[in-house]
């Protein structure tokens, strides 16, 4: 009986791993060729373990070419970035050298059943809904890096500044110290990966086929299907990373504090993204398990929206609201928040934070 039990759930989980397959040669087959050979998003898959509930990737080079450059790394990147970049300068890596950047989260802790007792936790379990309760919170992983490295010079800039050099799988890494310790290590000649020595370790035994990625985790794969390939940053989110998410982004900062965790419960799958131009779109896409827990949190966002621009008008009588337009949207089990800002006034923009009046 135990065996007839078993065979069906084995069956399923085969079709699961069968199902990611195939998303990843599909993904791989779309972006793949000489005019996206550089594409470090196509790393992605074959880089980070199915643990990962976050990822963020950022086009450095085309949010350079705006004037705005500084205030859009500080509005729509994760402050992982800025300290990464002062670790990257210790190795004589500079900001303009780096053309592309993905970040990813994964969680720590353990995972406990419905009882509160610790509850093995296979990594396909991260795309179940139900059954195990994840009670891990995301922590920052580390990343990979595109763009023209110098990697002798790199070692020589090391040597010169006594920055120590590791062994990692028969790789040579850098480890830089301070606030933001990280290492660094070459995976060609114009891609490079950084973290702790850990996540290198993981980077690497992913990429060479001795550790499980990506691909066993179909709903992250998907998710990077679906991701619009023309976007200066995008991001995605499973599980606890969509509220790690929020905790961090404009959308819960302010007055209104609220408790991200809980209300974003019912939420599978985030997805976000960020076109620069003379005018700044960030689209966010939610999707919730049933279409009435999304009505409920389209309900809080708006709500959210009126006290915003009640708490503006009150605290800046004198100055316009930076967001020219916000719509949320839902249909079925989906939520859409698009907003919109120009770009000339993206140092005020926030929209959930006034600003007060200069005096």
């Amino acid at each position: 009986m135990r065996i007839a039990f078993l065979f069906p759930f084995m069956y399923s989980r085969s079709k699961l791993v069968l199902l990611a397959t195939s998303f990843f040669l599909a993904f791989t087959a779309a972006f793949s060729g000489p005019a996206r050979a550089q594409e470090l998003s196509n790393e992605t898959v074959v880089s980070f373990s199915p643990e990962t509930v976050r990822l963020e990737f950022i086009r450095l080079s085309r949010l350079r070419e705006r004037p705005s450059y500084a205030a859009l790394r500080k509005k729509y990147t994760s402050e992982r970035l800025a300290s990464l970049q002062t670790s990257l300068a210790e190795l004589g890596i500079s900001d303009a050298d780096v053309d592309q950047i993905v970040l990813a989260w994964q969680t720590i802790g353990e995972a406990t059943g419905a009882n509160g007792e610790p509850a093995p936790v296979s990594p396909l379990d991260l795309d179940q809904d139900g059954g195990v309760i994840q009670n891990r919170w995301p922590t920052f992983f580390g990343g990979m890096a595109a763009g023209r490295f110098d990697w002798k010079a790199i070692a020589k800039n090391a040597a010169e500044k006594g920055i120590p050099s590791i062994v990692v799988d028969e790789s040579e890494a850098f480890c830089v110290g301070g606030e933001s310790p990280a290492c660094v290590v070459s995976l060609q000649d114009s891609l490079g990966a950084f973290g702790s020595q850990k996540s290198l370790k993981d980077i690497l035994d992913a990429r060479s086929g001795r550790g499980s990625n990506l691909i066993s985790s179909p709903r992250l794969v998907k998710l990077l299907q679906d991701v619009p390939r023309d976007a200066a940053i995008w991001g995605i989110a499973i599980g606890s990373g969509v509220a790690d998410w929020f905790q961090g982004s404009d959308l819960s900062q302010g007055t209104v504090q609220l408790d991200w965790k809980g209300v974003l419960k019912p939420v599978k799958t985030l997805q976000y993204s960020v076109a620069v131009g003379d005018k700044i779109h960030l689209i966010v896409k939610l999707d919730c398990k049933t279409s009435e827990a999304a009505e409920t949190l389209t309900q809080t966002f708006r709500g959210m929206q009126i006290l915003q621009g009640w708490i503006w008008v009150k605290q800046n009588p004198n100055r316009p609201n930076p967001v020219k337009a916000m719509e949320i949207n839902s249909s079925y089990d989906q939520i859409v928040i698009t907003l919109t800002t120009a770009e000339d006034a993206l140092r005020d923009f926030s929209p959930f934070y006034p600003q007060p009046d200069p005096k």
